[in-house]
C-alpha cells in the first residue's frame, strides 16, 4: 500500500512537473510569437509607409516629367541629357550653377520682355518713320510731275533726234556702199590694167630673149663664116651627172640661151674646133640661171 501511494505521489510529482514545464513552454512560446507578431506588423507598416512614399515620389516624377515636356515613360538618363543639352542651350550666357529650369525661364522672360520693349521701340520709330516719308512724298508729288512733264518732252525730242539720225545714219550708210562699190569697181579694173601689163610686159621680156638669142646665134654664125679656120668654143661644160645623163653648161639666160638649142662636144684640150674631132652632140633642156643651163 504504501509503494502504490509513493508511486502515486512520484506520478503526481512528475505531472505537476511536466504541467509547469508545458506552462513555462507555452508562456515562453506565446511570448516570443507575439514579440514576433509585433514586429511582422512593424515591418508591414514599414513595407506600407515605403510603398506609400514610393508611389507618391512616382506620382510627383511623373508630374515633374510632364511639367517638363517628357512622357512618363521617358528614361531618366535620356531626360537628363536631353535638359543638359536644353539648359546650355538657353541658359549658355548664365553660370552653370544657375543653370536650371526656373532659372533659365525668368531669364528667358525677362529677355523677351527687354525684346519686346526694344521691338515697341522699334516699331514706334518705324512708324514715325513712314509718317515722315510719307509727308515728304506728298511734298515731292508736285515736283515729280514737273520732272515727269520734263521728261515726257525731253523723250519726245529725243525721239525725234533719234529718227532724224537713223535716216541720216542710212543715207550715209547708202552712200559708203556706194563709195565701196566703185572702189571696188576701180580697184577691179586696176587689177585687170596690173594683169595686163604683167602680160605684156612677160610677152615682151620672152620676146627679147629669143631676138637676143637669135642675135647671138646669128652673130656666132657670122663670125663662123668670116673666119673658119679659127673657131673656138661657145661654152664649157661644169659638170656631168652621169646616172640621169645629163650635164650642166656655163651658159644660160644672160647669153640668149634658149631652150632646145644644140651644141657640139668637142675635148676639153681643143683649141681650134674647125680641125678637132667631135665627141657628141646636147640639147638645152632647161635655163637654171643667168650663166647656167641644164643640157
Amino acid at each position: 500500500m504504501a509503494r502504490e501511494n509513493q508511486a502515486l505521489q512520484i506520478a503526481l510529482i512528475t505531472f505537476v512537473i511536466l504541467t509547469l514545464l508545458l506552462g513555462v513552454t507555452t508562456y515562453l512560446f506565446f511570448r516570443q510569437y507575439d514579440e514576433q507578431f509585433k514586429k511582422t506588423q512593424a515591418a508591414l507598416e514599414e513595407a506600407a509607409n515605403a510603398n506609400n512614399a514610393a508611389r507618391s515620389a512616382q506620382t510627383d516624377l511623373n508630374t515633374l516629367k510632364g511639367l517638363v515636356g517628357f512622357s512618363t515613360t521617358e528614361p531618366m538618363d535620356r531626360i537628363s541629357q536631353q535638359a543638359k543639352q536644353e539648359l546650355e542651350t538657353y541658359g549658355s550666357d548664365l553660370d552653370p550653377s544657375q543653370q536650371n529650369y526656373r532659372t533659365v525661364l525668368d531669364h528667358l522672360f525677362k529677355t523677351l520682355q527687354a525684346k519686346s520693349a526694344t521691338l515697341v521701340a522699334t516699331e514706334q520709330k518705324l512708324r514715325d518713320a513712314e509718317t515722315k516719308i510719307a509727308q515728304l512724298e506728298a511734298s515731292k508729288a508736285p515736283l515729280i510731275k514737273q520732272q515727269q512733264d520734263r521728261a515726257d518732252t525731253a523723250e519726245a525730242t529725243l525721239a525725234q533726234e533719234r529718227q532724224k539720225f537713223t535716216a541720216d545714219l542710212q543715207a550715209s550708210f547708202k552712200a559708203r556702199d556706194d563709195l565701196q562699190n566703185q572702189v571696188t569697181q576701180a580697184q577691179q579694173q586696176a587689177q585687170d590694167a596690173v594683169a595686163q601689163m604683167e602680160a605684156a610686159k612677160k610677152d615682151f621680156e620672152t620676146r627679147m630673149r629669143t631676138a637676143s638669142a637669135l642675135l647671138v646665134t646669128r652673130t656666132r654664125e657670122l663670125e663662123a663664116t668670116k673666119n673658119p679656120r679659127l673657131e673656138t668654143a661657145d661654152g664649157k661644160i661644169q659638170w656631168v651627172n652621169q646616172q640621169l645623163g645629163t650635164v650642166w653648161i656655163n651658159l644660160g639666160e644672160a647669153d640668149g640661151l634658149s631652150v632646145g638649142t644644140t651644141f657640139a662636144v668637142f675635148p676639153g684640150n681643143t683649141l681650134n674646133i674647125a680641125d678637132a674631132v667631135r665627141k657628141g652632140g646636147i640639147e638645152v633642156t632647161a635655163i637654171r640661171g643667168p650663166h647656167l643651163a641644164e643640157a
